[in-house]
């Protein structure tokens, strides 16, 4: 099956479109700009659309929209409610909307005096202090706006510390009037603290700060309406996180403003008394306040929302790491700081790895991503490759990628410049095929997991966290990551004898990746699994506290009942039930290794590799199991897999969207075991077919560099294998228990053929005649479309008898195609940069053809300081190597 075929006929193939466009809503400003948008979505396979902007604001464009095609498509718009708008048709929200319980595009501003910033945001206006010595014996004093009181303290000298008294019951709060006490000694000021006031209108600002469930439904079904009446496409509303809280760093909570009115007023007590006495020991208090606001408001009003409304959060946003990331989330990734080895690269795989197990528990498949700018933007396909690799092997499937118009850019230019140069465009079509038909396989399938690791939401901001994490990748475990809400719920994980059960999934190993604080109930879970015979693994350190701090001494019993009793160990250690369950402790992550021998009968999965860590995901369907490879090494890996699925293997040709069969692979009764080699950040889509039989001849070893299945059978295996190297070449073929071992003459060794830098000739919109290989950024910095290169080889006659030709480009940049003698062979995206052009050769002249293109990024370069100048063209050394081609029958 041809790639154009695939590129056009992707809804024949039954795969449906893994990725959706975030498109700024003014440049759909006539009725072109409409169409034109409508041709790129449908060649780029593309079936949802997220404009950017306040679309009840722009009547222009709403008609645009009514008007065209693009009501064919599954819309969503930016949910930015006009906060003013709703006060003047609900003047009785006023006071509602100036609560702690808020969601609003409000942020209030207020008169700063002497208080500190932090304690206005947490009262929301500073304290009124009322001096008893101006009252003149009066037993009652009035209170002004007595309804937006929120407590009213008296404040007594005692021991030299200012003693705060609780007097809010005294205050009447329909007329204002405040009985005093009696006059004790000592008593001298009346503390009034008053709840959010809502100023003048032309001292509101737009911005989401405040987020409240009740009254975010509220705001979006009034703005669900009024888009449903415009829009039959309209599907949903999305907003980022940024606009609602800025995340701060990770030992903080986010920053919001609220009033306490729920809380006791002993807490508001404590503040005052402690800033009245002019000490920080307020600050405290202060803290504790918005941790329960947010464990116990915030993070289940949101965890609630609906669905429709989708909310973009940053991998590393504070909120992030504290959120069940339900089916209302979609993680965004910025790939300038998505650098191997980094905390940031680090914490952004954790998360999707999460969020995709929580996915996957609740039935919602799709587990999405926010990354790249598709267009306009510094990074090369094989930039955006790599990143993608690394997302999709950590669980994502879906992903966003956003139309962003560069600040440096007239916008109205920006789609006439994009229609100009569309050289690049019908490249995105076929490199979002890979996108489409990865999402395809791992939308409808569901991870198989070995370890079950606990994610709790108060230690995951620690090294500690990150690094016991790390440390099972290293070893290539297998294991999904569960929120503690989920784990605890008995419908969601089960204990079953000794496994846990969760959604279809079974679990023989739990890991506490340097847990400290658990809730007594998950940890009776725990105690209930090892006794039925399951295994519990803590990492760095043993659960020391409980979350609820009355059930300490039980927290510390069930500890003793998974692992042991007395002070914690300094080495390995473990406790064995009667059950044989297992409670492992293993302190020293780097003796992970001796640990691992005793997990062995329960891992049935395992990877080894010869050259360091790979990145993966395995997953099952009814037909297959698929596994997604990713070599994260710089150099060429070695993997061998060893699987419970018995079936027979193949690759999965993107190009063809068909499979090949794998060639090194052989079955035993303790299931498949499979080798592949992996070149540098190279992945691989595997497929372990359940209804084609295993019972073939499988090639057990090979002394060849490439080998292609052309026949496997029962009772037939024909291949067809190369090397470079004189002599023989020893193949061994298995079938049930017996091997079969041939030798065949590898043909003589002939020389490469380099193909000196020097007499290309090019051709561009710049320049065309002679030219050298190289940076042709350095002659042309500002081009753009394709650069053509050509030249003649003169091949002799026995390279085109009995050997197999690879021509290597080097180093291309950005992206390549290829054509031998005027007939198209093949397109690359990312290095390296090899073809076979065996096929294709014919002794004495041939032409070789090379079109290299590129981003825009040296286009907006032109203009814009933000953007570096990428070099580009055909770099080299080009070369062909040839190899002696080896047919076997057997």
């Amino acid at each position: 099956m041809k790639q154009t075929f695939v590129a056009k006929n992707l809804d024949a193939l039954g795969v449906k479109p893994s990725v959706s466009l975030i498109f700024p809503l003014e440049f759909v400003n006539d009725s072109a700009s409409a169409k034109w948008l409508t041709g790129l979505l449908n060649r780029l396979f593309i079936k949802e659309l997220y404009f950017r902007g306040n679309i009840l604001q722009a009547a222009f464009t709403n008609k645009i929209i009514q008007n065209s095609d693009l009501n064919n498509f599954d819309l969503f718009f930016q949910y930015q409610p006009d906060i003013r708008a709703y006060l003047a048709d609900h003047p009785d929200q006023t006071c509602n909307l100036i609560k702690r319980n808020i969601f609003s595009t409000i942020s209030y501003r207020w008169s700063i005096h002497s208080w500190d910033m932090a304690l206005i945001r947490f009262f929301g206006r500073r304290p009124e202090v009322l001096d008893l010595s101006d009252l003149a014996g009066n037993k009652a004093i009035s209170v002004n706006d007595a309804q937006n009181v929120q407590a009213v303290f008296a404040l007594q000298v005692k021991n030299g510390k200012m003693v705060l008294t609780d007097i809010s019951e005294q205050l009447n709060r329909k007329n204002g009037r405040l009985a005093l006490p009696e006059k004790p000694k000592g008593i001298k000021q009346i503390l009034i603290i008053r709840r959010y006031r809502l100023q003048i209108k032309d001292r509101i600002s737009q911005r989401f700060n405040f987020y409240n469930l009740a009254h975010a439904r509220m705001l979006q079904e009034i703005f669900s309406v009024k888009l449903k009446k415009k829009f039959k496409a309209y599907k949903g509303l999305f907003f980022d996180m940024e606009l609602i809280f800025e995340s701060l760093n990770q030992q903080s909570w986010p920053e919001y403003d609220h009033i306490l009115e729920n809380f006791s007023n002993q807490l508001l007590k404590n503040i005052a008394a402690s800033w009245v006495n002019g000490r920080d020991a307020w600050k405290v208090a202060y803290e504790i306040a918005r941790k329960d606001f947010f464990i116990h408001e915030l993070r289940r009003d949101l965890s609630k929302m609906s669905t429709s409304l989708k909310h973009f959060i940053p991998s590393d946003h504070s909120l992030t790491q504290r959120m069940e990331l339900n089916a209302a989330f979609i993680l965004q990734i910025d790939a300038r700081k998505f650098l191997p080895g980094t905390p940031y690269y680090r914490q952004s795989l954790m998360q999707i790895k999460r969020m995709a197990t929580r996915r996957h528990l609740e039935g919602t498949p799709r587990a999405p991503v926010a990354i790249h700018h598709l267009f306009n933007r510094r990074f090369s396909f094989a930039d955006k490759q790599k990143h993608l690799d690394q997302l999709i092997a950590s669980g994502a499937n879906h992903f966003y990628f956003t139309f962003l118009a560069e600040s440096c850019q007239a916008k109205a230019n920006v789609l006439n410049r994009l229609q100009a140069d569309n050289a690049e465009f019908p490249y995105y079509s076929v490199w979002l095929n890979r996108l489409h038909q990865l999402g395809h396989f791992l939308q409808k399938s569901v991870p198989r997991c070995e370890i079950l690791a606990l994610y709790p939401l108060f230690d995951t901001y620690q090294d500690d966290f990150l690094q016991a994490l790390q440390t099972l990748e290293e070893r290539h475990l297998n294991y999904a990551l569960i929120d503690l809400d989920l784990f605890s719920n008995d419908k969601q994980c089960t204990v079953n004898g000794n496994r846990i059960a969760c959604n279809g999934q079974t679990f023989r190993v739990i890991v506490l990746p340097a847990v400290s604080v658990l809730p007594v109930a998950t940890l009776e879970k725990l105690a209930k699994f090892v006794e039925k015979g399951g295994t519990v693994l803590a990492l760095k350190n043993l659960p020391r506290f409980s979350l609820e701090t009355k059930k300490q001494r039980t927290f510390d019993n069930l500890k003793k009942e998974i692992w042991f009793e007395g002070n914690e160990p300094l080495a390995t250690s473990f406790k064995k039930h009667d059950s044989g369950g297992r409670g492992f402790y293993q302190k020293d992550l780097g003796r992970m290794d001796s640990l691992l021998e005793e997990l062995q009968p329960f891992l049935k999965f395992k990877i080894k590799t010869s050259a360091g860590a790979v990145r993966f995901t395995f997953q099952e369907a009814e037909e297959a199991c698929y596994l997604f490879i990713v070599n994260t090494q710089p150099q060429n890996n070695v993997v061998k897999i060893h699987s419970p699925y018995i079936g027979r293997p193949y690759y999965w040709n993107f190009t063809e969207a068909e499979s090949v069969p794998c060639p090194f692979w052989y079955t035993d009764p303790r299931g498949l075991h499979l080798k592949i080699t992996l070149m540098p950040s190279e992945s691989r889509l595997l497929l372990i077919s359940k209804t084609r039989s295993a019972s073939v001849r499988q090639l057990y070893s090979a002394e060849l560099d490439g080998v292609k299945i052309m026949h496997q059978g029962e009772t037939l295996f024909e291949a067809e294998g190369w090397r470079r190297k004189e002599g023989f070449a020893e193949l061994t073929v298995k079938q049930d228990s017996s091997l079969t071992t041939v030798k065949e003459k590898i043909p003589d060794k002939i020389p490469i053929l380099r193909i000196s830098s020097k007499n290309w000739h090019l051709k561009s919109k710049n320049y065309e005649g002679k030219a050298y290989l190289g940076d042709h950024s350095k002659l042309y910095p500002f081009g753009n479309g394709s650069v053509i290169y050509h030249k003649i080889i003169i091949l002799e006659r026995k390279y085109t008898k009995s050997y197999r030709l690879f021509l290597d480009l080097g180093k291309v940049m950005d992206w390549c195609v290829l054509y031998w003698n005027d007939v198209f062979v093949a397109r690359s995206f990312a290095p390296p940069y090899v073809f076979d052009i065996s096929d294709f050769v014919r002794s004495g002249e041939n032409k070789l053809s090379i079109g290299v293109f590129y981003t825009q990024a040296n286009r907006l370069a032109q203009n814009c300081d933000i953007f570096p100048l990428r070099e580009y063209g055909l770099f080299g050394p080009v070369k062909i190597i040839p190899y002696g081609r080896i047919h076997i029958k057997i």
